[in-house]
């Protein structure tokens, strides 16, 4: 049995895969584009000649109400064959609300590139402290068009 260690003061922690991410100049509300989770590649493309897939996500926290501290996050890969990669590592700022009533926390919008050697589901590994979500991201062979 997996057991995660959560900390005390962490509620929620999520991660999106998606093509674009817009944050609203207003508000700060951040809105995705087209959720990633399947990507077709060309298989005839020799894997050292592949161009990387650019995916953005959006990482959020949110902590207990009154809950004001900065944190670290880092962004691994977990390839097909079980290696992990370190990809990102980010230090994020004191995280109070702005409103007393609601949860402090931060929104972080980064983007990864990889090349995908095979085809297969990887992971994208996010984690604060001990606390972890994976997302599966996975490659299939692009589909050839039908000969007329």
């Amino acid at each position: 049995m997996y057991h995660v260690q959560v900390p005390a003061d962490l509620l929620t922690m999520s991660v999106i895969a998606c093509e674009k991410v817009l944050i609203e100049r207003d508000d700060g509300v951040p809105s995705l584009i087209r959720l990633v989770d399947i990507v077709f590649i060309n298989a005839d493309i020799p894997a050292e000649k592949r161009a990387p897939f650019l995916i953005n996500l959006l990482v959020q926290a949110r902590f207990k109400i009154g809950v004001n501290r900065a944190c670290t996050v880092h962004v691994d890969l977990i390839r097909i064959n079980g290696e992990r990669i370190r990809m990102q590592s980010q230090e994020m700022p004191d995280s109070a609300s702005p409103h007393r009533e609601a949860p402090g926390g931060f929104n972080w919008e980064t983007q990864v590139a990889i090349i995908p050697a095979n085809t297969g589901t990887v992971f994208i590994e996010v984690s604060l402290e001990d606390t972890a979500v994976r997302i599966p991201l996975t490659f299939l062979p692009a589909q050839r068009p039908a000969s007329e």
